[in-house]
């Protein structure tokens, strides 16, 4: 499989961050990793998937970059009149859009994603929740940064 290298990461990187090996994961069923059956046939959802689109190339995952866009536009569009008669557009611009795209477009608790640091042009977030995406990149050497764009 050959995604491109923009897509693949330096196996080091996976451990440094302290994931758990997808395979382990599946192995386990879930219990001792403490995931859940249904956690790991999404995770086995997301290989398959992923898998599908490194065989096709850099292009299919461009192509996927294009969809998860345009749902997001679609989210945003139904709920942009909400959004703006909430307190949220009160909020400095970072805060308002950790608050749209985690809290409320995700549907995170503030607490799965903290905020560890706060400047006039950047935050930085800790993400606790569960990611089947990020487990299968783990488990295939794909970089989410490029696949989770």
């Amino acid at each position: 499989m050959d995604a491109g290298p923009e897509l693949r990461k330096r196996p080091d990187r996976v451990r440094a961050k302290g994931c758990w090996p997808c395979r382990e994961i599946l192995q386990q069923a879930g219990d001792e990793a403490g995931r859940s059956g249904s956690e790991g046939r999404e995770i086995r959802k997301e290989i398959d998937r992923l898998s599908r689109l490194a065989g096709e190339g850099a292009a299919a995952f461009a192509e996927r970059e294009d969809e998860v866009s345009r749902k997001r536009l679609r989210w945003w569009e139904a709920n942009r009149e909400r959004l703006a008669d909430q307190d949220v557009a009160r909020l400095p611009i970072l805060d308002r859009a950790y608050r749209i795209f985690y809290i409320e477009y995700l549907g995170l608790d503030p607490q799965e994603v903290p905020i560890v640091e706060r400047s006039d042009r950047k935050l930085v977030i800790r993400s606790y929740n569960f990611c089947p995406v990020h487990h299968a990149c783990a488990d295939l050497g794909l970089d989410t940064r490029h696949v989770c764009k």
